[in-house]
């Protein structure tokens, strides 16, 4: 690993310094827990992330102050400290850590996994703490979501309607999400949504993955015990 990514895996990890080093870069200055969030939705990249957080405010409004999109594990243990709803997102590990590595060039399969292993190892830890949502329920049934976290949290979020009019509302959302965070483009390769480009290329990393069997079989036995755990499963 470089050295970079060594020192910014180990920032994500600790609360003290996680929360001393992003105010200073500019894109978490709308991400990192402050005083007035009222929810936090944080999850392993390419997890549904931003569908999530575009559901929520599509339903609620964008005055709903979530954190989120840190993927750090430091944001998750603040959560915790202070008591605040936390929505955390889960993703079968395959296809998590081939979406993430098309998304980041600088980000190999071996580093990807690691990443996996050490972000859901350190959030099983509080899990019942957390309301679970897998991928596939966060993008199908997003009004269960929605449920749990008031009923876990005592919240009054507005229902979910599951519709045709609220996804496309969600669709457009995601994409002015992606151009803030890419500068004003979008690239089938990152964007939140379904692509038939991002499609080829993971077929294409399949086969180096299985290099790393024995990892994605700790990641895949990790993926199991969270989701099991989870009311929403």
């Amino acid at each position: 690993m470089k050295p970079r990514e060594y020192v910014l895996d180990l920032i994500r990890q600790h609360p003290a310094l996680f929360y001393q080093v992003m105010p200073y870069r500019k894109r978490y200055s709308d991400l990192l827990i402050r005083d007035d969030t009222q929810l936090v939705v944080e999850g392993y990249p390419r997890s549904a992330n931003t569908y999530a957080v575009a559901a929520l405010w599509v339903s609620n409004g964008q005055q709903l102050r979530i954190a989120r999109h840190t993927h750090a594990v430091a944001q998750l243990r603040r959560a915790r400290d202070r008591g605040l709803p936390t929505l955390l997102l889960i993703r079968r590990p395959e296809d998590a850590i081939l979406s993430y590595v098309i998304r980041e060039p600088k980000v190999d399969i071996p580093l990807a996994i690691r990443r996996y292993l050490n972000y859901y190892q350190a959030a099983n830890e509080f899990r019942e703490h957390l309301v679970v949502s897998d991928f596939n329920t966060t993008i199908s049934r997003f009004e269960c979501v929605v449920n749990a976290l008031n009923k876990k949290f005592d919240l009054t979020l507005k229902p979910f309607e599951n519709n045709e009019k609220t996804q496309q509302k969600i669709t457009r959302l995601v994409e002015i999400m992606e151009k803030k965070d890419s500068g004003g483009s979008i690239s089938e390769l990152k964007v939140a949504r379904p692509s038939e480009e991002r499609n080829q290329l993971k077929e294409q990393l399949r086969e180096e993955l299985t290099r790393f069997r024995h990892n994605l079989e700790l990641a895949n036995d990790l993926y199991a015990r969270i989701r099991d755990s989870s009311t929403l499963a």
